[in-house]
């Protein structure tokens, strides 16, 4: 059996040859955000297929207001041994802050040193690079040295956003260049050829599938053992005195508040084209009116922004801070658990600067039974919008920045539990009938299995 160059981990479960071996270079968790769980999921769905798959990434180095915080045995998730096929997770090293003029982390340069040595004491089938900057640059730079086929998949900042500035067009418009196969979706492939893409190197994908993990009999997160680990990461981030004091005067009213208030959830990165602020000033009004409820929220961002909205909320009324409990970013297979809390989520997202952006938020609310209260904009994008009914299946909010409108959303959810609980009922059988009959079970493993079946034939 050939193998890595790498020393593996120790496993009671005997192996077959692997079909392929794929290094993988991309996001990861612990970096919070969909692109890091696809890639995740993408990874161990090939496993499972009998592929040996090496994730070569920079996770471990990601800023802790964009980390996962990780409990029990989540570490555990990352690597695992299948029946046939395995993935191994290997991290750059850190470097320290300010060796060289100017300073930056030097990621691209560590990837591909770490995928050389990695890589070059044995064969690779495919390399496959997972949004651009750094780490489909760095996928094809190590495919050209070690001629070894690339496939490349962007997620939408990449192509939305930083392909934009000049030199990283070039740089993105020379990886594609030497791709086997781009992978991308219907509403981006035109986007893709003007950044230099060849028709036939094109892949349109449908998205995958939701993991099982997402579903109404997922265990209840356990709200207490998770704050008591949150005040202790907020301790070792360092953040201002004013966001942690706030931070810490919701997790300390955990207890202390009504088990019976209705309880409003939200996950995701904070940022005004989110939501966030819409929502705070919505809540605030209700509780002004009189409507009492509880306010979870999975949430970070980058530094500036996430401090930025915790001094937002240190500004606001001391009963919706006591009310308001704010924790860190979990691992994906955290979020049902976290759901499971929750009476109706929220996914607000409006005036997103990406057009063609699809985060899968909305769909993994209603799979896991929980009421949705959900913008246009982010309803509109999904492939099943025509299914999507307001007062049906979901609460529309056409407009979050009308507070107004947003505020009776949410009133209409919270005054009738009734209402709320066939919502949710009616949105779980749409996502249970679409992941039934609709959706591709995993449509980037097979796009990728695909490649490489093509480069065998070949």
């Amino acid at each position: 059996m050939r193998r890595w160059g790498v020393k593996p981990r120790k496993s009671t479960v005997v192996q077959a040859d692997p079909s392929m071996r794929i290094a993988l270079v991309g996001k990861y968790p612990p970096i919070q955000g969909g692109t890091s769980r696809q890639t995740y999921l993408t990874a161990h769905s090939l496993a499972m297929r009998g592929h040996d798959v090496v994730v070569l990434t920079n996770a471990d180095e990601v800023e802790p207001s964009c980390r996962q915080m990780f409990i029990d045995d989540d570490e555990e998730h990352l690597e695992r041994v299948y029946r046939s096929g395995r993935v191994r997770v290997f991290n750059t090293s850190r470097l320290g802050k300010n060796d060289y003029i100017p300073w930056a982390q030097p990621y691209a340069s560590k990837l591909f040193g770490l995928g050389l040595g990695t890589l070059s004491a044995c064969s690779c089938d495919l390399i496959v690079g997972w949004y651009y900057e750094p780490y489909g640059l760095v996928a094809a730079q190590l495919a050209q040295t070690m001629r070894v086929p690339v496939v490349l998949r962007h997620a939408g900042s990449d192509i939305g956003r930083l392909a934009n500035h000049p030199d990283l067009r070039i740089a993105y418009g020379w990886a594609m260049s030497v791709a086997y196969r781009i992978l991308t979706t219907p509403r981006t492939s035109s986007l893709l050829l003007c950044l230099g893409a060849r028709e036939e190197q094109l892949q349109v994908t449908r998205g995958s599938r939701l993991p099982p993990y997402f579903s109404p009999r997922s265990p209840r997160l356990d709200l207490t053992r998770v704050a008591e680990a949150a005040q202790e990461w907020y301790r070792m981030v360092g953040m201002s005195d004013d966001a942690t004091a706030v931070l810490r005067q919701g997790l300390d009213n955990i207890t202390q508040l009504p088990g019976d208030l209705p309880t409003i959830g939200v996950y995701g990165k904070v940022g005004y084209s989110k939501g966030s602020y819409d929502l705070l000033d919505a809540l605030e009004s209700m509780l002004s009116g009189g409507i009492d409820f509880r306010f979870l929220s999975l949430a970070g961002g980058q530094t500036e922004v996430f401090e930025h909205y915790l001094r937002h909320l240190a500004q606001r009324s001391s009963l919706l801070r006591r009310r308001t409990v704010v924790l860190p970013f979990l691992a994906p297979w955290r979020v049902p658990n976290f759901l499971r809390l929750c009476d109706l989520a929220c996914f607000l997202e409006r005036d997103f600067a990406i057009g063609f952006h699809s985060p899968k938020v909305a769909t993994e609310i209603l799979t896991s039974g929980v009421a949705l209260v959900c913008s246009s904009e982010i309803a509109d994008k999904q492939y099943y919008a025509a299914s999507l009914v307001d007062g049906r299946n979901y609460f529309r909010v056409t407009d979050p920045k009308n507070h107004a409108q947003l505020r009776a959303a949410l009133e209409r959810a919270l005054r009738s539990p009734q209402e709320r609980k066939d919502v949710a009922a009616r949105g779980l059988s749409l996502a249970r009938h679409l992941n039934e009959h609709v959706a591709v079970v995993d449509g980037y493993a097979d796009a990728i299995e695909r490649a490489g079946s093509e480069l065998t034939s070949n």
